[in-house]
């Protein structure tokens, strides 16, 4: 965490933990652990994964909108963990 503190400040990090949080990880899972999770939700809320019917726009949406927060979460811890590796490797 003294590098995650280090590379982003620790409005950084509290931003970070609630990336975890949407994807239903501990702060600081391991970078597996992150994939893993990730490649599980995108099975179930990815907008190719599902047929909604358009009567059902506003369902449709939200999904989406969670779809957007998945991915988002993922890029961010993904990004996070490797400027905090390769920081740890300097």
């Amino acid at each position: 965490v003294s590098s995650a503190v280090a590379i982003g400040g620790k409005k950084m990090v509290s931003v970070i933990k609630k990336h975890y949080k949407e994807l239903g990880l501990k702060h600081l899972s391991s970078l597996k652990e992150v994939k893993t999770k990730f490649r599980e939700l995108a099975l179930i809320a990815h907008p190719d994964k599902y047929k909604i019917k358009a009567a059902n726009e506003n369902v449709k949406r939200l999904r989406n909108e969670r779809w957007i927060r998945i991915s988002m979460a993922y890029k961010e811890i993904i990004d996070f963990l490797k400027a905090t590796t390769a920081a740890e490797e300097l």
